[in-house]
């Protein structure tokens, strides 16, 4: 707990910090991106294959994602999203649900402003909040299943995508990339009992979305 805390603490600051000089660079001629986008995720590893029952082996499903970004160069963009998924089990009816807030830079193979498509590379870092469904001991030691929740972590990702250039302002984007929560020894408990995720969970997800830019008066 007391790491867990540790890390937590220092990658809010490190957020705080790398937003803050983000707006420091266009104090005075600011340019901005918001984008809002929806995403299919498809987990791999032992969330798909080899949790315990097979019954709560997760599926595809669906989610979205919102964020805020600077642009520290005409190719490069730091800012905040927020993402959800939440994903089926396969019988049990329950979800494996992941809230992730944190900070991501991309980098543009061509000038957004300049062209009408642009090529681009994302990286992203932050927390992660899951609420997984796990089997648990109950009352009277009877074994149920509950949507567990479990300490905060690290999360990341990469991807690869595009922009298309819809007008001055706007764009429709497509990124396709890998996502992974570093649950490994991550706890939840249930009535005083302590439950450990022993596997890192990793997505393979797509994202569809619109981009808004606003930029500098000529």
């Amino acid at each position: 707990m007391v790491m867990n805390r540790l890390i937590l603490s220092v990658m809010v600051v490190s957020l705080i910090f790398c937003s803050s000089l983000a707006f420091a660079q266009y104090e005075d001629d600011p340019y901005v991106e918001g984008f809002v986008a929806g995403n299919f995720t498809m987990p791999t590893g032992t969330l798909k294959n080899d949790m315990v029952p097979d019954s709560l082996n997760a599926k595809g499903s669906v989610g979205g994602v919102v964020g805020f970004g600077y642009y520290l160069k005409p190719k490069l963009v730091t800012g905040l999203y927020f993402g959800i998924r939440n994903m089926s089990t396969e019988e049990m009816g329950l979800h494996h649900r992941g809230y992730d807030f944190g900070l991501y830079g991309k980098y543009m193979f061509f000038d957004l402003t300049e062209k009408s498509f642009t090529p681009y590379l994302k990286l992203n870092a932050g927390v992660n909040f899951s609420k997984m469904a796990t089997r648990v001991v109950g009352e009277n030691g009877a074994v149920v299943f509950r949507e567990l929740s479990y300490d905060p972590t690290m999360q990341g990702g990469l991807a690869l995508g595009f922009h298309k250039k819809t007008n001055e302002f706007g764009a429709m984007f497509l990124e396709v990339g890998y996502h992974m929560d570093m649950m490994d020894g991550v706890k939840g408990e249930f009535k005083g009992k302590e439950y450990e995720f022993t596997e890192n969970n990793g997505f393979m997800v797509v994202r569809l979305g619109i981009l808004f830019n606003i930029g500098p008066k000529e």
